[in-house]
This record gives structure tokens, sequence and C-alpha cells, in this order.
């Protein structure tokens, strides 16, 4: 990643080109660190409730893919409560479970649920990029059909 911003807005735009036919879109938001490109269906158009894939890019350029939920209007009890019910009932593939705060910036590490990180000195090729993605979406579907209330995160 010689050209942060340049990387960046290629890989977000391969995402939203890869991503159409799962029906799910990509937003972001600024290339400067930190920052994030969000992964989500349609019906989750809020990245502020929900829960929905995450690229998060570091300020020392690692990168974590994460299955995170949206922390407004939510407490730190609910936020622990929807992260074990998630873990406890769809398996954390390749993927790290989070138990707690702590290790990202406090916006971030409060709502997510799995990760895995990419430091800028190992950074994996396209191909392994694409394996982690696909099975982050798998885990994201069987989030999605739970649907259980307590996420609240259905549209109004």
């Amino acid at each position: 990643m010689t050209n942060y911003s340049e990387d960046y807005n290629l890989f977000k735009d391969d995402l939203r080109i890869n991503l159409r036919p799962h029906n799910l879109l990509v937003d972001d938001s600024s290339w400067q660190p930190p920052s994030w490109i969000r992964i989500y269906f349609p019906e989750f158009p809020s990245p502020r409730r929900g829960i929905f894939i995450d690229y998060l890019f570091g300020r020392n350029q690692d990168v974590y893919l994460t299955l995170i939920q949206g922390v407004k209007g939510s407490n730190t009890q609910e936020l622990e409560h929807v992260r074990q019910t998630v873990q406890q009932k769809i398996g954390s593939g390749s993927f790290l479970k989070v138990n707690g705060n702590g290790f990202l910036p406090v916006n971030y590490s409060g709502g997510m649920i799995f990760y895995k990180k990419y430091s800028i000195n190992s950074f994996p090729n396209d191909l392994q990029l694409n394996v982690d993605l696909q099975e982050m979406i798998e885990i994201y579907k069987k989030v999605i059909e739970l649907k259980l209330p307590e996420f609240n995160m259905w549209p109004c």
C-alpha cells in the first residue's frame, strides 16, 4: 500500500463490483485513517444501528475485517448482550471473537463481534482477502437469518 488514498479507493471500487451478486451495498467514511468501508444489506442503511461488515483502517495502517454492530442508542450492556448472543449462536470460523473493549478506538471496539487483523507488514494477497470476505459474508447472512429482536437492527 504505497499511496493510501489511491489504494483505499481502488479497494472500495473492487468491493462494490464484487459484492453486487450478493445484493450487498458498500459505503465509506473518508480515506484518511482512521476510516472504514461498510458492507451491508440495503434493508439496513444506517451505520448507527444494526449489524454489518466493516473494514476498519487504522492510523498505523493495520486493517481489520470485522462483523460489527452500530452503537447509536445502545448502552454497553446491550452491545455486550448482542455480541455474546451472536458469538454463541454463530461460529466465528477463522475470525477471532471480541471479548470486551479496548484494542481499537472506543467507537469501534464496543460494537465489534468478530474480527481479523491484517498487518501492513504481512498483508495478505487478493485471494486470501477474498476468501476471508466470503467467509465473513456467510457469517453475516447467518446473523441476519436469526432475526432476533434484541439486535435492535430491523428496519422501522
